[in-house]
């Protein structure tokens, strides 16, 4: 999918600068295409992975195990932690604006609490010189990452770039959540074909035109409801048919009625 992002990088910087120096633990960025970005000011690679990756057979491990779980975390579209064939943790956090991925944050380079101690060789040595954490330590900062990056995706410090003619389709969306919109309306709006609609608005979106529009829908009709708006009021002000259309639809996209977001959101 050929997604273009903006990453406010001065920004992006200050936050992995300050967890580094907080937590003294290599936290870096790995773009949407899974390349490692150097512009930031994190904690060197360490000793043991600086001088192993020197060896070809070693790199080429490692660059397979980071493309392997990599995916992985992208599919899951949640924290995920291993170790590594080296015998490392590692965790990634994946970040996605709705179900378009924007890349991951990437932290590791530690040994398990139970890791034997390796003393065969000068570069061996380097192993027991890598800071021990437990797998729930692992599972708390992957955690703290995984709020940082809603805060990043909130701060649009990393965003989705979205072409002309897609910003025009989302300012019609926004503009209109009160009444039908077609494939045909976007066209228009777009001054793009039907076709074209269909068949790229996923490819640079992430989703397809009917299900964005459901999507923004939903985001509005949370803000109603935890703003006071009764569940009718909603329905009519986001162009469902009735009550029912639009309590079956909130349901199937986060899990509970409607009339029990709009309770849980004034309790």
């Amino acid at each position: 999918m050929s997604v273009k992002y903006i990453i406010e990088t001065s920004a992006l910087n200050d936050i992995l600068r300050t967890l580094y120096r907080l937590f003294d633990i290599r936290i870096t960025f790995f773009d949407l295409t899974g390349e490692e970005l150097a512009a930031f000011d994190i904690k060197p690679l360490s000793q043991f992975c600086r001088g192993h990756r020197l060896r070809k057979d070693f790199n080429t491990r490692c660059e397979r195990c980071d493309a392997e779980h990599l995916a992985a975390a992208k599919r899951s579209k949640a924290p995920h932690i291993y170790i590594c064939h080296a015998g490392l943790y590692e965790a990634i956090v994946p970040l996605y604006n709705g179900d378009t991925y924007l890349g991951a944050l990437v932290f590791g380079q530690v040994r398990p609490v139970d890791a034997a101690e390796r003393k065969t060789g000068r570069r061996d040595a380097a192993f027991g010189k890598l800071p021990k954490k437990s797998r729930a330590y692992m599972e708390d900062m992957a955690s703290l990452l995984k709020n940082m990056s809603e805060y990043i995706l909130s701060k649009e410090i990393l965003r989705h770039r979205m072409l002309p003619w897609l910003k025009q389709i989302d300012d019609h969306i926004r503009n209109h959540l009160n009444t039908p919109i077609s494939i045909n309306d976007l066209a228009d709006v777009s001054k793009k074909s039907p076709s074209f609609i269909t068949h790229y608005f996923k490819r640079e979106n992430g989703l397809t035109p009917m299900r964005y529009i459901l999507r923004i829908r939903m985001q509005r009709a949370k803000a109603m409801l935890s703003n006071g708006s009764t569940v009718r009021d909603t329905a009519e002000a986001l162009g469902f048919y009735d009550e029912y259309h639009f309590s079956k639809a909130f349901k199937k996209e986060t899990g509970m009625p409607p009339s029990r977001y709009f309770v849980d959101q004034r309790s």
